[in-house]
């Protein structure tokens, strides 16, 4: 199930069902993770390179989210390791995840990115981005992982330092 979360947003019943992992046990909303993913996966790489990039041969590749998305980064991490070359979950909605990012695979390189002033700080955005790092540099199965914490940036404003960031990540990595 694909919902119309681009359409706005702050459709927030239809972006938490796109970017929910199925966490073991819940029976709350509709997880649509990896209905996206398979999107993504499957139909979108065809149209980008037939319709967008034609004349380009791609040798990498990486996923850059924020939010719902950064939680869907690190589940599409856990889930498909092999989808992309990097993964950088910007702010990611770890509180959503209490059980769910509790398992290991092999995967490639991955970059955290928080803001220090956090309005999502009573949610344990601070811990759960310590607690996903670690989880994944204890794995051993990362050729790399790293936390970056921008002090004065937020929730939100972060998203444009991991795009910076992470592009020289993914570049120089």
């Amino acid at each position: 199930m694909i919902t119309r979360s681009l359409a706005s947003v702050y459709d927030m019943v239809n972006r938490f069902i796109n970017y929910k992992p199925p966490f073991p046990g819940d029976t709350g909303s509709p997880s649509g993770a990896d209905a996206f993913l398979d999107f993504i996966e499957g139909a979108l790489p065809p149209w980008l390179h037939d319709s967008i990039f034609p004349n380009v041969a791609f040798t990498c590749d990486a996923a850059l989210r924020n939010s719902f998305g950064g939680l869907l980064v690190a589940f599409s991490l856990i889930s498909r390791p092999a989808m992309f070359d990097t993964y950088l979950a910007a702010s990611p909605a770890l509180e959503y995840t209490s059980s769910g990012c509790n398992q290991t695979s092999n995967m490639p390189a991955l970059m955290i990115t928080r803001g220090r002033a956090n309005y999502f700080r009573p949610l344990g955005m601070t811990e759960h981005c310590h607690d996903l790092f670690d989880l994944v540099k204890a794995s051993r199965k990362v050729s790399d992982v790293v936390l970056n914490e921008y002090a004065g940036q937020d929730h939100a404003g972060v998203a444009a330092s991991a795009i910076t960031e992470g592009i020289d990540y993914f570049v120089d990595w």
